[in-house]
């Protein structure tokens, strides 16, 4: 009373295009970016040196170096605390390319995330 097993379904196996490739690897380090920023964000330190403040000799304490304390500072003078939501947009616009890859032109989905609504 042994039954054999077998699938039905063929699987096919699709090549990646370079557009997708392009995109996933855009994806990845949009990602990794709106991660630092968030870091930054959060570790910010008024006394940092950064375009509005000059410190002499002091350490820096923003986990995102240098570059992390002037960018949290501008991005804090700039949009106060909704400086918070730019990392969460940028995840969202990642995450809604990803999800509509198929559906839309890579080449505008990259710089303008929700530009695929507008039709």
């Amino acid at each position: 009373m042994s039954q054999e097993y077998t699938e039905d379904k063929e699987v096919k196996l699709t090549k990646l295009s370079s557009g997708r490739r392009l995109l996933e690897a855009m994806l990845i380090l949009c990602s990794l970016f709106a991660i630092w920023l968030m870091a930054a964000l959060l570790s910010f330190n008024p006394s940092d040196p950064s375009w509005s403040q000059t410190a002499w000799h002091e350490p820096i304490h923003n986990l995102g170096g240098a570059p992390g304390a002037w960018l949290a500072d501008t991005l804090f003078f700039i949009f106060g605390v909704m400086a918070y939501t730019i990392p969460v947009i940028i995840i969202g616009g990642c995450w809604f390319a990803w999800r509509h890859q198929e559906t839309t032109n890579t080449l505008i989905i990259l710089p303008f995330p929700f530009a695929s609504s507008v039709r």
